[in-house]
This record gives structure tokens, sequence and C-alpha cells, in this order.
């Protein structure tokens, strides 16, 4: 799951949502681009002149003498240099949240097979020996409830750790973007 929740961050929406604005500014910078070039045409057109029909050609050619489009370019320049190192702080903030939470995961997984190892086994033992106390008249019922008692609040804690452990994998996925 780790390599799906690190390629899922480039899809989370606010990051897709800056990748678009970057391209409407490169566009900008197309039309920038675009003003520093002449415009030219060819048109014709037929026309009656006294009675004569007369076909009139021309030629449209024009220079951009002052407005060459620098101030769109400037403009378009500054937006994705802006967008660009938002976009990069926004990744490398999800990038932490991301290993923050993978560390969590990490222990709490640890601390889960702990319980499973160690404290589970040892409550089932003493949760049996308890019973075959109680069976054989050693202890009272009080007593025999009050050890059943401890070993359910093992099992207890145990699915506690396993809830734990499912909402920071579900916390993962959703800071990942793979879960929208």
């Amino acid at each position: 799951p780790k390599d799906t929740w690190r390629q899922g961050l480039d899809a989370r929406p606010d990051l897709a949502a800056i990748d678009a604005q970057i391209r409407q500014e490169e566009a900008h910078l197309g039309l920038a681009d675009g003003l520093t070039r002449p415009e030219w045409g060819v048109g014709a057109r037929y026309d009656r002149d006294e009675g004569d029909h007369v076909l009139v050609a021309g030629l449209t050619l024009s220079l951009p003498a002052f407005n060459k489009g620098q101030d769109i370019r400037a403009d378009a320049l500054a937006r994705i240099a802006t967008l660009r190192l938002e976009r990069e702080v926004l990744t490398s903030s999800w990038v932490l949240r991301l290993r923050a939470a993978e560390a969590v995961l990490t222990l709490q997984r640890q601390a889960l097979d702990r319980l499973v190892r160690e404290a589970e086994p040892a409550a089932a033992d003493n949760d049996s020996l308890a019973r075959q106390s109680y069976d054989a008249g050693q202890i009272s019922a009080v007593e025999w409830l009050v050890l059943r008692r401890e070993a359910l609040q093992v099992r207890r804690e145990i699915l506690d750790r396993y809830r734990d452990v499912a909402a920071t994998a579900v916390q993962l996925s959703a800071i990942a973007g793979v879960l929208q």
C-alpha cells in the first residue's frame, strides 16, 4: 500500500487544481507569444462600381509596434512561478503528513502484533486456569468472574488496536488521495 499511497498524492484534487491553473497560465504564455508576431490576412470581394463589376483584392498586415504581449507574458510567468512554488509546498506538506501517518501505522501494527503474540495467549491461559480452578472449587464465582473480566479486557484492548490500525490506514488513504 505504501507505493499506492505515494502515487496517489499526484491525483489529489487540490494538486490537480494547481496543475490545471499552471496549464492555463502556460496557455496565456502562448497568447503572449502570438501577440509578438504580425497578423496578416488576404481578402477578396466582388463589388459594383458605376454599373461595372469589380473584383477587389486586399492584403492586411498589422505590425505589433507597441503592445507585444509583454504585460500578459510577465503576468503569466509570475503566476506560473507562484503556482509551481505553491504546488511544491503543498506536495511537501502532504508527503510529511503521509510519512507521519505511515510511522504511526507501523507503530500501531507493532503494538498490535505484540499484544496478539504475548498478551492474548496469556489471557486465554489465565482464563482457562481460572475456569478449571472454579470447577475444582478452589476459587469462588466472584474470583472467577474477576479473572474472566481481565481476560475479556485484554481481548477488548486487542480489538481496539485493530480498530486504530484500520482507522489509521483509512486516514493514510485519504491523505494520499487514494480515498476520495
